[in-house]
């Protein structure tokens, strides 16, 4: 047994026993232990005993080699207990037991144990529910709440986090209390054991008054292979008030059902009512509050600020409904939110409800302005907003409603000037496709001092370039353009020159999620409009024209794998998710441009992901059967299921979210239907 394991067995063991009596007497008697009606017995046996008065215990794993044990004990009163398996293996095959309590007293008396099998049908070793002679069925749980009978299921939101167990009793020299922690050893250790598996080992648990116990330590792997986690103690000691445990037979199995959770296991701390379309969270911190979105109990979106201690959501703009787009700025946050008075308008909150207002009525009266596509520049923010004299144009706000103005009506009258809702920064300067009315949609930048400029005439005239995917790396703007004579294709501006970086075939190309992998730009487009590719994954060097190189055909031949981008694992590659025809999976790009499935032979929706204290975690829905939280190793680009997100089946939809708040705790929110209501829960990660 490695350190390792040790170290977690005398840290359980030292919680499971606990004294608060008198130092050890000075009067002593010398003890002889003998073992009776085992003569010529195989396995060991384990024997305990103990005196609280005296604060001293003992556990030792006694021999068919050994002619007894001598023991030093303090007079008084003191427990015995015994155990012998005769199988083959450890924990296995006949259960034999003693127990009693004996006065120790004299300077010497002789102990004898005589172990029998009717002896195990004692609520020392077994409750009166269980059989003691029958082999057990071991459950680990996130939590216990829904286990009510031996066909109770540890599944979905109360799986365990482990994939198997071992059983492993300790064993320590006569010890006081204290020194316990330092003498302990693992004594038994059980072959492995599979989840809500028949097993042959016959478990007793103790009761409220029994000091000897039982450890589970609980593994990652389905073969108890490598180190198991940190939470691995199955206490029944002083059960009366420590329950984490549930028994329960069917007559021929004991069924023990224990908590089994991690610092990765998710508790609910918040349910309520939602609705089909609740999946939004905008997890946000302001200082020491924490501020998210929900559905209010009439289905309006709304923001609150969520109290991490007592767990309860209190709502900022109650009458209030389509809030979205939290945006920090100094000590507020910035959001759209409707109201029937005003329409969708700017709104700021301080995380209080005196704190929180409508900034400014950007459209007057009930018309909505619906401010949206927030950026940060030179020390204030800006963003889109339509106005029935204006259309459409950017606005810019210093968190006050004095500092909240029209830029420049670009596109002069009720015409709006920008279509396109992406902001980029190069230099000092803030880029944008817009219509000025007069050579279309094409790219424009602002300087802080806010003048708009025409960056160029793509497609001359009045025709538009139909700027789009506008993209920010290595001091470029990358985009797609029209320029009237090669179609739809990337381009490249660094702040001087503009330059054709493709040539593809297809005239209506259509670029999708640009990321970087390895300094080159990686996409999604249909090359050739379906001639010999669908739309499939490429990548350019960002510099040389006519570069792009198709990465994967993942669905071979002219037909679409629909490639869409989900996430970036720790160290910066891409995972996508694409159909083979018949399924979606999930599939990394890695650094040197090699492709594979991730999910192979299951069709996954992808929900969400966040690497939080440098684990990357998902939330998935395989095979449109219920949303679970997974953790992803980058290096066997393999997937491991934590826990699930819905008490049963579930649809993906409304996708769960990730958020972390001003206490550094992870959080998920997951909505689904139970048949009858639309149920939102948000779960917090965590012992």
């Amino acid at each position: 047994m490695n350190k390792s394991i040790k170290a977690i067995l005398l840290s359980v063991f030292t919680v499971l026993i606990t004294s608060c009596g008198p130092q050890r007497s000075e009067s002593t008697t010398e003890a002889k232990v003998f073992l009776g009606a085992l003569t010529g017995f195989n396995n060991p046996v384990m024997l305990y005993g103990g005196n609280t008065d005296a604060n001293e215990a003992f556990a030792r794993k006694i021999l068919p080699s050994d002619d007894g044990i001598d023991l030093e004990l303090a007079q008084g009163n003191w427990k015995f207990y015994a155990l012998h398996w005769d199988g083959a293996l450890p924990f296995e095959g006949n259960l034999s037991c003693y127990s009693s309590v004996k006065s120790i007293e004299g300077e010497t008396m002789d102990i004898n144990v005589t172990l029998s099998q009717t002896a195990c049908n004692n609520t020392n070793f077994f409750p009166t529910s269980l059989g003691s002679q029958n082999p057990t069925v071991f459950n680990g749980c996130s939590n216990l709440d829904d286990v009510t009978s031996f066909s109770s299921t540890c599944t979905a939101m109360s799986k365990g986090i482990g994939k198997s167990y071992q059983i492993i009793y300790p064993q320590w020299p006569l010890s006081s209390i204290e020194e316990i922690n330092n003498n302990a050893s693992p004594s038994l250790i059980s072959n492995c054991i599979n989840p809500a598996t028949a097993s042959s080992i016959k478990l007793p648990i103790g009761n409220n008054e029994s000091f000897f116990s039982p450890i589970v330590l609980s593994y990652d792997t389905s073969d108890c292979s490598g180190l198991p986690r940190d939470n691995k103690s199955l206490r029944t000691y002083k059960k009366g008030t420590n329950l984490e445990t549930k028994e329960y037979s069917d007559g021929s199995n004991n069924f023990i059902f224990f908590t089994d959770r991690s610092s990765e296991s998710l508790s609910v701390v918040s349910t309520s009512l939602g609705d089909s379309c609740d999946e939004t969270f905008n997890m946000t911190v302001l200082g020491d509050k924490t501020l998210i979105v929900n559905s209010d109990s009439s289905l309006n979106t709304t923001v609150y600020q969520f109290d991490e201690e007592t767990f309860i959501d209190t709502m900022l703009t109650p009458s209030n409904n389509q809030t979205w787009d939290l945006h920090k700025l100094g000590n507020q946050v910035l959001f759209k939110s409707y109201d029937s008075n005003n329409g969708a308008e700017l709104w700021a909150s301080d995380g209080t409800i005196p704190g929180t207002f409508m900034l400014k009525d950007i459209n007057p009266g009930s018309v909505s302005s619906s401010p949206y596509n927030f950026i940060d520049y030179n020390g204030k923010v800006y963003f889109l907003a339509t106005t029935a004299s204006e259309g459409v144009e950017i606005w810019t706000t210093d968190g006050t409603e004095a500092g909240t103005n029209l830029v420049f009506d670009l596109n002069p009258g009720p015409n709006s000037s920008v279509s396109i809702p992406n902001f980029q920064i190069l230099g000092n300067e803030l880029y944008f496709a817009a219509n000025d009315g007069t050579v279309g949609n094409e790219l424009f930048k602002m300087d802080t001092s806010e003048t708009i400029t025409l960056v160029e005439d793509i497609y001359a005239g009045s025709l538009s370039s139909n700027i789009a995917r506008l993209f920010f790396h290595n001091n470029k703007i990358y985009f797609v353009a029209d320029d009237g004579i090669n179609g739809n294709e990337l381009h490249s501006y660094d702040g001087t020159t503009r330059t054709l970086l493709t040539n593809f075939s297809n005239a209506t190309l259509y670029i999708n999620s640009i990321e970087i992998l390895s300094d080159q730009l990686v996409f999604t487009a249909n090359a050739d409009n379906s001639t010999t590719y669908g739309e499939e994954i490429y990548r350019h060097d960002g510099v040389t024209p006519n570069s792009e190189t198709l990465i994967s055909d993942i669905r071979a031949g002219a037909d679409s794998s629909f490639p869409s981008f989900q996430t970036k694992t720790k160290s910066g590659e891409l995972i996508y998710r694409a159909t083979n025809g018949s399924i979606y999976e999930l599939y990394k790009v890695d650094s040197s441009f090699g492709i594979s499935s991730i999910s192979a032979g299951n069709d996954i929706t992808h929900e969400d992901s966040i690497i939080y204290k440098d684990v990357h975690y998902m939330l998935l829905n395989f095979n449109s059967t219920t949303t679970a939280l997974y953790k992803y190793d980058e290096s066997s680009n393999s997937l491991f299921e934590i826990q699930g997100a819905c008490p049963s089946s579930c649809t993906s939809y409304p996708l769960a979210k990730f958020g972390v708040s001003a206490k550094d705790q992870l959080y998920i929110k997951k909505t689904y239907y139970d048949g009858t209501d639309w149920i939102r829960n948000i779960f917090k990660m965590g012992i």
